[in-house]
């Protein structure tokens, strides 16, 4: 979860050894035809460091990769 403060900054409502950025967040991609939001292909290997992958994220790790 974030939010954008006064400033325009992006704050992020957790400690994580990462930090969002404007870019990181207006990514696109498409589910089932549909334009979708969502993080950038960087930001989701940043989200995902720093603890065990369970065999679901390993997975989307390797798909990533492959982009």
């Amino acid at each position: 979860v974030v939010r954008l403060t006064a400033g325009g900054a992006i704050e992020m409502l957790w400690n994580a050894p990462y930090s969002f950025t404007a870019e990181g967040l207006s990514a696109t991609g498409e589910i089932e035809g549909h334009r979708v939001r969502c993080l950038s292909a960087e930001l989701q290997r940043q989200a995902h460091t720093g603890y065990t992958l369970p065999p679901n994220h390993v997975q989307d790790m390797d798909l990533l990769a492959g982009l």
